[in-house]
């Protein structure tokens, strides 16, 4: 599951093949492991900025982050290659599908050339998501890596 709210919010909710939970509340990047009981927190920065997530819940504009090498259509879909502009990131190209204007697929090139896809279905576009969606508390069981920066607005 996916949710999306601009700027810079989402939640990530992996089922499989590991349950994980990615969540950026804005000011926070939490990434929460569950099966070795351990979350990561780190301030959200430049390199994050540059990340598949971020480019879609980013307040910048795409070309900020990325440069687009090519768009072309193969099987319905619209592709989009987009390569980030910072160094470092964990990904060396981003392809984004849509079909009739929705985000059906995005496939991430790291720097080993393996392809991570990501299929969407059952699309909703800006639905009502609740202020509280993307604030995350680990559980009390649980190892904390990092040290979060402090919300300036609670929500």
């Amino acid at each position: 599951m996916l949710w999306i709210k601009r700027p810079n919010q989402f939640l990530w909710d992996y089922q499989e093949p590991f349950e994980q939970l990615v969540v950026s509340d804005g000011m926070n990047l939490w990434i929460y492991d569950v099966e070795l009981g351990q979350v990561t927190v780190g301030p959200l920065d430049e390199p994050i900025s540059a990340t598949p997530a971020m480019l879609l819940s980013g307040d910048q504009a795409v070309r900020d982050g990325f440069e687009v090498t090519e768009n072309f259509i193969t099987n319905g879909i619209n592709w989009v290659r987009l390569v980030p502009k910072l160094e470092g990131t964990d990904f060396s190209a981003v392809f984004v599908g849509f079909r009739e204007r929705v985000l059906v697929r995005l496939e991430l090139l790291d720097g080993l050339d393996q392809v991570t896809e990501i299929q969407f279905e059952e699309v909703e576009v800006n639905p009502m998501i609740l202020g509280n969606t993307f604030n995350f508390i680990p559980p009390e069981d649980v190892d904390v890596i990092g040290q979060p920066r402090e919300l300036e607005v609670m929500r």
